[in-house]
């Protein structure tokens, strides 16, 4: 996973550099406030035209037609290409910040390597304790003679290895060890009364807090248990074995032991875990030969095996990957849900304005207004207001400005009102766009009755809609409301039900 990370992270900045140069003026200028990854956008732009992604991109009508509702704009190219470049560099950011993670991870572990020249790991030094080392192991089977040959399929296990600390002095051992052997008297008997009614798992430690007394534990046949307290009760008889556990108190070569009297029962064990206590006993043997040494060696065979030592890792590596992949495939399609939320606000925000608009058209047409006229004033007012309190943006009032320039630049007006229409997109201002259209065609006769009664059904509609909207409103307020009737009931049944108790 980290050579899979370099590599990408290499391509990566190669691929941004040359982006950059060939494709970084085309994205000046743009809004940085609203584009916040504009770096990453000539690269998003260089991948989608190496890929050829921009002619599948494109025959996305639905997108289009987003956008250019949304931004007002009726040649949406340019918003097109930057939409697309900020879905990819959205993508790139998360695959890259996880490549990096994955980098760094494997540096680090790389920097704490614990298998020394693949065959034997440093102990910690005087005083801090013993290590816990996650490993994996590969046993590779071998003929009889030992010359390598394949027998099986190699064995691949976890384990977890611990390893002591280095031996202190015999001054300073039995300057401890008396502070030791008073807390083991109390604590190792856990939740059982005495050591002569064991009823429940002992209390088996490894170290006794505040010191380096170690503490190991020895069956008394090593068949039956291990030092860790697991059975290993395989070919004995149906009513049980007694046996003693050994709690072995050791600070250098000096010990105290503890007996605990057991009765074990018969279980069966599979191959593959005889096998596994087998190499930890192994492993323990191999960690008494080498108690005064600053490493601790690893055993390289057993029985018919050859074993090779990893350290277990590429778990997390692995997962990240994963996670980086799945989170840059939810934000690509995240980001059209996006859109399309845009697009809903749009549209409540645009049939809560039509009741306003069309009163206005019918007051500024019964006034002696010609149609090119109403609209010129209805444009110019909202444009006005805009420039002097800074209002946010009516999709309405911008589609008229929009129909308005292309009246000064002479489009003919039928051909205006219907395109305004069209751009609008909901029925309201399409039938709107119609009575302008046909108005033209038969004359003004009967428009302003037309309008009155058009601005009557639209604030009807209108207080149909806030209505709707105050409803969703009290709906979404059900949750909260719900979780705090829930609290209060709690606060009130509680104390009530305690004091029943007592």
């Amino acid at each position: 996973m980290v050579i899979l990370a370099i590599i990408l992270l290499t391509i990566f900045v190669i691929s941004y550099f040359i982006s950059s140069i060939k494709y970084g003026t085309i994205f000046k200028g743009i809004d940085r406030k609203e584009h916040k990854l504009y770096f990453l956008y000539p690269i998003s732009y260089m991948f989608i035209q190496i890929f050829k992604l921009d002619h599948y991109l494109n025959k996305n009508s639905k997108i289009r037609i987003s956008l250019q509702s949304i931004y007002l704009t009726s040649r949406p190219e340019g918003i097109q290409r930057l939409y697309w470049c900020k879905k990819v560099a959205m993508v790139l950011f998360i695959l890259i910040s996880f490549q990096f993670l994955i980098l760094m991870l494997g540096l680090n572990s790389m920097g704490e390597e614990l298998i020394k020249e693949g065959n034997y790991i440093e102990r910690p030094e005087p005083g801090e304790g013993r290590a816990r080392v996650d490993l994996r192991v590969k046993l590779n089977p071998m003929d009889q003679e030992g010359d390598g040959g394949a027998q099986d399929k190699p064995l691949i296990k976890d384990l977890t290895v611990e390893i002591e600390e280095e031996a202190y002095t015999y001054e300073e051992m039995m300057q401890a060890f008396q502070e030791a052997i008073l807390f083991l008297s109390r604590d190792v008997l856990g939740k059982n009364e005495s050591p002569e009614h064991i009823i429940q798992n002992l209390n088996f430690i490894a170290s006794i807090p505040g010191s380096s007394i170690s503490v190991s534990w020895i069956p008394e046949n090593t068949n039956l248990i291990r030092s860790d307290g697991t059975v290993m009760n395989e070919d004995i008889e149906e009513g049980g074995i007694e046996t003693r556990v050994t709690a072995v108190l050791t600070y250098g070569e000096e010990a105290i032991n503890y007996e605990i009297p057991l009765t074990v029962f018969p279980k069966v064990y599979t191959e593959e875990e005889i096998l596994s206590r087998k190499l930890e006993e192994e492993l323990e043997k191999y960690s008494e030969m080498s108690r005064w040494e600053d490493k601790l060696y690893l055993p390289s065979e057993l029985e018919n095996y050859n074993i090779e030592w990893k350290t277990n890792g590429g778990k997390t590596e692995g997962t990240l990957m994963t996670m980086g992949i799945v989170t840059a495939i939810l934000v690509w399609f995240y980001s059209d849900k996006e859109l399309d939320k845009q697009m809903n606000e749009r549209k409540k925000q645009m049939l809560l304005d039509y009741p306003e608009i069309i009163n206005k058209f019918t007051l500024l047409v019964n006034a002696g207004m010609t149609i090119r006229q109403a609209w010129y004033k209805i444009s110019e007012d909202y444009k006005k207001k805009t420039l002097h309190n800074s209002l946010p943006k009516r999709y309405a009032y911008e589609e008229m400005l929009i129909t308005q320039k292309e009246l000064m630049l002479g489009i003919a007006e039928y051909d205006a009102y219907e395109q305004f229409g069209r751009r609008a997109g909901l029925q309201p201002y399409m039938k709107f766009a119609s009575l302008l259209t046909q108005s033209l065609k038969k004359g003004n006769r009967g428009l302003s009755e037309i309008l009155r009664y058009e601005a009557k059904e639209a604030f009807e509609n209108r207080k149909e809609a806030v209505k709707r909207l105050g409803e969703e409103a009290g709906t979404k307020l059900l949750g909260p409301m719900m979780i705090l009737l829930i609290i209060v009931f709690i606060i009130v049944t509680v104390p009530a039900i305690l004091s029943f108790n007592i």
